[in-house]
């Protein structure tokens, strides 16, 4: 949340946002402050309540929202109340221009990035399927095998049952 408070400015909101406060009554919530609960909402996956609570008492999100330690959030009512006025067009423009501030300094690529982060323990016998390899390749005494052979730096054989490796 730091790296992106750095990053975007949110103050395009306000002008957005200004339509829905009239004068009179008493002072409304910061559209800004709004907007970025809607937005955490959004990106963390949480309900109304799970996010009035984060709001309330993470204080880094409440660092992010510009909420003093002792400063209570919006109710959850306010939120969902801010959160129809804006509805999902208003939501998704805004939510665009996030994006593409964070895109325009480099905060965010468009390069795809794949992690497999699942391990995965095997008993596996590297010394018997480098003897087994070596003798089909003649003249590969040199130990280096697997690590020579294999597509993938961190790839090594494997073998499901005495018929099939993997």
């Amino acid at each position: 949340m730091k790296d992106l408070a750095q990053v975007v400015d949110f103050r395009f909101v306000q002008e957005h946002c200004k339509d829905f406060y009239v004068d009179g009554g008493r002072d409304p919530w910061d559209p800004v402050l709004m907007f970025k609960m809607v937005f955490l909402q959004f990106l963390y996956d949480l309900s109304d309540g799970e996010m009035e609570e984060q709001a309330a008492f993470n204080l880094v999100c409440k660092w992010f929202l510009g909420l003093s330690a002792e400063e209570l959030p919006p109710d959850h009512t306010v939120l969902c109340r801010f959160r129809q006025r804006l509805g999902p067009e208003g939501f998704e423009t805004r939510f665009n221009q996030v994006v593409e501030q964070a895109r325009n300094r480099g905060f965010i690529t468009d390069r795809l990035h794949i992690i497999d982060s699942t391990q995965i323990i095997a008993r596996v016998d590297l010394f018997r399927l480098q003897k087994e390899h070596k003798s089909k390749d003649k003249g590969d005494d040199d130990g280096h095998y697997l690590d020579r052979h294999s597509q993938d730096p961190d790839a090594r054989f494997g073998r499901k049952n005495q018929k099939k490796s993997f």
